[in-house]
């Protein structure tokens, strides 16, 4: 009786392999539509930034020149040009703000938030070589634990999608990324940020635009 069994289930594992030697993966594109429906809008405002942080980069600036150049990449929605508005944080809460810039870009929708790069240094323990000789004159590397600097760069954004007609805000998102480095080392403020904001931009353009995602699928022979 065991072997019989025993027989039964090598014959049914000889047989899933066999099926597993005609699978082949294949590259399926996937549409995903945007999460916030455009549909009544052809023209998006990039307005501004309350920015803030470290003083070597100008958050407001900086994030509506590349978020402009990315979302027009996408080609979505018609990307109006105009210089940055200095945004207070009264005026993310202002409708009747809103609803004035609305009037004169035509009823688009705004693209506006808050977005910050802040650093903060903080002592780490980590472990570090000691090279030396010893008695017999014979190279030795010690690990030893020692103290680190390491400066934290983070971005916080909260990104708001107003309605150019009545100024209401329409879909908010929240964005918190960071990035270390030892305090030693010379990395510009402005590197860090570019860094951080790769990582938010493909969210934005998820929000105002359809896009595709590229994932494999196994398929039978």
């Amino acid at each position: 009786m065991r072997a019989a069994l025993a027989a039964c289930l090598v014959s049914i594992a000889s047989g899933w392999l066999a099926g597993c030697a005609g699978m082949y993966p294949v590259a399926v594109t996937t549409r995903v539509p945007a999460e916030l429906n455009v549909t009544p809008y052809s023209r998006l405002l990039v307005a501004g930034f309350v920015g803030g942080g470290i003083d070597d980069v100008d958050t407001n600036a900086e994030t509506v020149r590349l978020l402009r150049s990315q979302l027009r990449a996408a080609r979505s929605l018609t990307i109006i040009s105009a210089d940055a508005m200095p945004i207070t944080r009264a005026t993310l809460a202002d409708p009747a703000f809103w609803r004035r810039v609305g009037e004169e870009y035509h009823n688009p929708l705004v693209l506006t938030g808050i977005v910050v790069l802040s650093s903060e240094t903080h002592t780490d323990l980590g472990y570090g070589e000691r090279e030396f000789f010893d008695d017999e004159g014979r190279r030795r590397i010690e690990m030893n634990r020692t103290a680190v600097e390491i400066e934290t760069r983070t971005l916080t954004a909260r990104l708001l999608y107003i309605d150019g007609q009545t100024g209401a805000i329409i879909h908010a998102r929240v964005f918190r990324e960071e990035t270390s480095h030892a305090a030693s080392q010379t990395v510009p403020a402005l590197s860090s940020y570019f860094e951080l904001m790769a990582r938010l931009v493909p969210e934005v353009l998820g929000t105002v635009s359809d896009h595709t995602v590229v994932g494999p699928r196994t398929l039978l022979r």
